[in-house]
Order: C-alpha cells, then structure tokens, then sequence
C-alpha cells in the first residue's frame, strides 16, 4: 500500500492502536500470452488514529468477491519511522474471516 496524498494526522499512532486509512482502487487490464488478464493497485490516501473499528460502506465492481459493505480493523504492528521527507508504518488488516494481512505504508509530504 502506497500512500498519494500528504501524511497529516494530529497524533502518529503507536503499535497495536487502531487506524483507519481510507483507499482508492484501481486496475491494470493487460494481455498475457493473448488472455486478459488484470492487476489491482490499492493506494492509501491518509492513515488516522481511530478508537475502533471502521466500517465502510461501498463497492468496487472489478474487485472479485466486493462486497456492499467493508469492515477494516487495521493497526500498526511497527514502530513508525520517520524521513525528512516522509513517514513509513507497517499496517494489520484483519478479513472478515479473520485472516491477518500485512501492508508497508509510506506517506510522503508534497
């Protein structure tokens, strides 16, 4: 996950507090020995400490098996570091069916 938008919030979070990082998707169609095959990018827009949870509500027609509604419950499992020019974290994103998934944040200043 990649960050295309200036890093701001009020407070840096800490290891194991929830955050919340609103995203865009977007997909890549390509051929592959003459087969469409596609790619989706998913970019991190901000990353804001939050108490809880966050449940989004949306859907994304190229992504397989979207569903109407998201949930998150995201938190830092890395200590921040932070750049003259920018803020790494490495994020936990736990599925609804409770499988964990590891994310390399970057934010970088404009």
């Amino acid at each position: 996950m990649t960050f295309i938008a200036r890093l701001t919030p009020a407070t840096f979070p800490s290891v194991g507090q929830y955050v919340r990082v609103p995203c865009i998707a977007t997909q890549v169609v390509f051929d592959v020995r003459g087969q469409q095959a596609s790619r989706v990018h998913i970019l991190g827009l901000s990353i804001e400490p939050t108490r809880g949870p966050v449940e989004q509500q949306g859907k994304v027609s190229f992504l397989l098996n979207a569903q109407n509604s998201l949930r998150f419950k995201g938190h830092p499992v890395r200590s921040l570091i932070r750049k003259p020019v920018g803020t790494e974290v490495r994020v936990s994103v736990t599925d609804r069916r409770g499988k964990a998934h590891s994310f390399h944040c970057e934010g970088w200043r404009e």
